[in-house]
């Protein structure tokens, strides 16, 4: 069941995280530079590099793209539990996400390769010397150059995606049953 403490885990592990934009650049895609990156912050001051080990193309452009869904898929499940709130304050409203924004993040979450993922971090869960997400039991992606903060992030991406599109479906579907406008009509 969906709680008030998962979702507040979610929003500190969101704004722990390097602010948005990510963005992934895939080689043959995107650049002709050798490698797979993901490049993280809007100046591009930081570069997490991938050893390719384990990482889909899909995985890449999935974390890029959660930087910036996670938030609106929490702001959505707060915005469809505080409906009907009277004289709620204006930082608590929120536009509502739409369904085909809804549909892309779901897309992107059901290319992804199956999780759980795993975040090990050198000298805190393991001695082998470097960071990595474990994905899916069957791959790890290497990092380089990332904070713990965002590596967490990452991780727990794959996990939360689908929590908060299930819990918004749900509120959404109640919604509905009840009659009550959503503003999604």
């Amino acid at each position: 069941m969906f709680s008030v403490t998962y979702l507040e885990q979610i929003q500190k592990r969101y704004k722990n995280a390097s602010p948005p934009p990510w963005k992934s650049l895939i080689e043959g895609r995107d650049v002709f530079a050798g490698s797979d990156l993901l490049i993280i912050a809007e100046k591009q001051d930081t570069e997490a590099t991938l050893d390719p080990i384990g990482h889909t193309t899909e995985d890449l452009d999935f974390i890029a793209a959660a930087r910036k869904d996670i938030p609106d898929l929490v702001n959505e499940v707060l915005r469809l539990q505080w409906l009907g709130i009277k004289d709620l304050p204006k930082e608590k409203r929120f536009s509502p996400i739409t369904q085909s924004h809804l549909t892309e993040i779901k897309i992107h979450s059901d290319k992804a390769t199956r999780g759980p993922w795993i975040s090990f971090v050198n000298r805190v869960d393991h001695h082998n010397g470097f960071d990595f997400v474990l994905v899916g039991m069957t791959g790890q992606m290497r990092f380089e150059g990332i904070t713990k903060e965002d590596q967490d992030f990452i991780a727990h991406a794959r996990q939360d995606i689908p929590v908060l599109l299930e819990e918004i479906n749900r509120l959404r579907k109640e919604y509905r049953e009840k009659d009550v406008d959503d503003g999604i009509r």
